[in-house]
C-alpha cells in the first residue's frame, strides 16, 4: 500500500496538480488532505475541485484546518465578515464548495486495510487545529507517545519533517502550496507499507509558480489585498514566508507609533521589504 499525504493547499492549484501528478508516477493508491485546501492563493475552486476529483477515484480522507474552520464561522455569522485574501476566498465559493467544507471532518483514524495500523490524521495536533508540531518540540514529543497509532500526520507549520521522538512516528507533510522553508518546491509525504509498517518520505515538486501569480492579477485578489498578494507572489518564488515577515513589521511600526495595527503600517512595511513599490501603490 502507497499512499500520499498533503496539507496545506492553500488555493494553488498548480502546485496541486504538480503534486498530484508525481504521487500516482510515485504508485500512490490512496490519498490524504490535510486541511487548509483554500486560502492566500488566488483558487480556490479549482483546488478543491482537484481533491474532490482525486478522493472520487482513489480511497482516502480530507481533513479541515484553520482557513476552513475560519472561513465556515465566517459562513455561520459567528465572526466579523472576512476582508482581503480571507474575504476574497469566500466570495470566490460556490455553493457545492461550501458542501464540500462543511463535509470536512475534524482529527480522525483512518483505516489502511490489509492488515495495517492505523494512521492519525490532524492539522495542527489531534487537540488544537493551529498547534504547531515542529520537529524536536515538547508538542512533537507528546504527540508521539499519545497518538494512539503508529504514525500521526500533520501539517499547519508549512515545515516538513519526520521523527519518532516517542512511540509513534510524527509526520508533518510540509505545504503543497505555499511551503516555508526556504525552498520554494511543494512537498508532500509518501508512506509505504513495508512488512506490515509505515514507512515515510517527503517529496519535493518542482512546478511553476507563475500561472498562480498572473491568476492572482486576472481574479482581482491582487486589487482587493495588494499587499497580501506582493507577499504571497514572493513567497511562491522563493518559498520564505514573507508575508508573516511582513507582519511583524507592521507590528514594529504601530508599536513606535502606539497605535493598534492597520493598513498604512501593512503597506509601509511591504515598502521596507521591497514587496511593494516604495511610491505610488496605496498608503
Amino acid at each position: 500500500m502507497i499512499v500520499a499525504a498533503l496539507s496545506d493547499i492553500h488555493s494553488n492549484a498548480s502546485a496541486l496538480a504538480a503534486c498530484l501528478d508525481e504521487a500516482r508516477s510515485l504508485g500512490a493508491q490512496a490519498f490524504l488532505f490535510l486541511g487548509d485546501l483554500v486560502s492566500d492563493c488566488a483558487r480556490p475552486r479549482e483546488s478543491i475541485a482537484l481533491v474532490r476529483e482525486t478522493l472520487s477515484r482513489f480511497p482516502g480522507a480530507a481533513i479541515r484546518g484553520n482557513r476552513e474552520e475560519t472561513l465556515l464561522a465566517a459562513r455561520r455569522g459567528e465572526i466579523a465578515p472576512l476582508e482581503g485574501s480571507m474575504g476574497f476566498t469566500q466570495d470566490r465559493l460556490g455553493e457545492e464548495d461550501w458542501r464540500f467544507l462543511e463535509s470536512l471532518s475534524g482529527p480522525l483514524f483512518w483505516e489502511a486495510g490489509e492488515g495495517l495500523t492505523a494512521l492519525r490524521l490532524c492539522h495542527g495536533s489531534p487537540a488544537r487545529t493551529r498547534e504547531k508540531l515542529l520537529a524536536g518540540s515538547d508538542e512533537a514529543r507528546f504527540w508521539s507517545v499519545h497518538a494512539g497509532a503508529d504514525a500521526l500526520l500533520c501539517g499547519h507549520t508549512h515545515i516538513p519533517f519526520i521523527a519518532r521522538p516517542g512511540s509513534a512516528w510524527v509526520v508533518n507533510c510540509g505545504s503543497v502550496g505555499v511551503p516555508c522553508t526556504g525552498d520554494p518546491r511543494a512537498s508532500f509525504v509518501l508512506l509505504t507499507a513495508v512488512e506490515g509498517a509505515w514507512r515515510a518520505e517527503i517529496v519535493r515538486v518542482a512546478y511553476d509558480p507563475e500561472d498562480e501569480i498572473a491568476a492572482m492579477r486576472a481574479n482581482g485578489m491582487s486589487e482587493r489585498d495588494p499587499v497580501w498578494a506582493a507577499g504571497i507572489v514572493a513567497h511562491l518564488r522563493d518559498g520564505r514566508e514573507w508575508c508573516g515577515v511582513m507582519l511583524d513589521r507592521a507590528a514594529e511600526l504601530a508599536r513606535e507609533e502606539g497605535l493598534p495595527v492597520g493598513d498604512s503600517h501593512r503597506f509601509r512595511a511591504a515598502r521596507e521589504l521591497g514587496l511593494l513599490p516604495r511610491r505610488g501603490l496605496g498608503t
